[in-house]
C-alpha cells in the first residue's frame, strides 16, 4: 500500500510488515493476553497495525491509498 497526501507519496507498507503476516500479530496478541490478562473475548475488535505511519493533515488535504494485490495461484 502506498499512502498519498495531495498527490505526494507520504507512506508505504505491507501486511507482512506486522510480524511477517497480520495473522501472526493477532496470534501473538492472543497468547500474550491469555498469559497476562485480560484475555481476548469473542466480539473484541483488534487492529493488527497500520500499513503506514500516521501523517499530519490540514483542512482541504486530499488523501488516498493505492493497494497492490499478489496474484493468486490456482
Amino acid at each position: 500500500m502506498t499512502l498519498y497526501r495531495n498527490g505526494t507519496a507520504v507512506g508505504a507498507g505491507a501486511g507482512r510488515d506486522a510480524l511477517g503476516h497480520p495473522a501472526a500479530a493477532l496470534a501473538w496478541l492472543t497468547e500474550a493476553a491469555s498469559r497476562h490478562g485480560p484475555a481476548l473475548r469473542a466480539g473484541d475488535l483488534v487492529r493488527t497495525g497500520g500499513l503506514a505511519a500516521a501523517v499530519p493533515l490540514e483542512p482541504g488535504d486530499v488523501v488516498h491509498a493505492e493497494f497492490e494485490y499478489p496474484a493468486i495461484s490456482e
